[in-house]
């Protein structure tokens, strides 16, 4: 038996003996064991890039555990806006506020803040953390909302009014008559 054909019958004994079902090594068992590793406990053993690296990684795995982060930054922005333009666009800008609002209650929280918490939202804020900032102005906030809500669906039916007289008028002439009793009739019973 030669050299190389000695060498050969070795090295596959070793590999047989050392393979994956005897236990032995296995390809890629290092990387495995680098991130299965637990952290030690004593950092200062370890030079400032490895304490930099084992601080980035428990922060990673606290992010994971902890609240997801508040994306409604820019949208608090727009109901700012919209807020602060309520009066110079007519009231128009008042249907953004609405959306918003039924977004925060049914949409995505993370995305539209609930009335009140728009004036102090700030990126990098958690949920729980942008709703407890808001909570003190939330009340005030809801109470004007719906002032306003019931303001505008008041302002509503006052201008569809007229509308629906002069069709009540155009069916049939004579009801122009008794158009002032059907008024007054009308007002002692929202009175009454």
């Amino acid at each position: 038996m030669s050299v190389d054909e000695r060498l050969l019958a070795a090295q596959t004994n070793n590999r047989a003996e050392s393979g994956p079902e005897k236990g032995g090594p296995k390809a890629g068992n290092l990387r495995e064991q680098q991130r299965g590793e637990q952290l030690p406990e004593e950092e200062e053993s370890f030079d400032l890039r490895r304490q930099t690296m084992m601080a980035r990684r428990r922060q990673k795995k606290q992010d994971k555990k902890g609240e997801e982060k508040s994306l409604s930054f820019p949208k608090s922005q727009i109901l700012k806006e919209n807020i602060y333009n309520l009066v110079t666009s007519f009231g128009a800008t008042f249907f953004y506020v609405v959306w918003h609002w039924l977004m925060s209650k049914l949409g995505d929280k993370k995305k539209y803040a609930p009335l009140g918490s728009e004036w102090l939202d700030v990126p990098g804020l958690t949920v729980k953390q942008r709703d407890e900032i808001g909570s003190n102005f939330a009340p005030w906030e809801n109470c004007c909302f719906v002032s306003a809500s019931l303001g505008c669906l008041i302002a509503i039916i006052l201008s569809l009014l007229p509308i629906m007289l002069l069709g009540y008028v155009i069916a049939d002439p004579k009801n122009l008559l008794q158009l002032p009793s059907l008024l007054w009739d009308l007002l002692k019973e929202i009175v009454s």
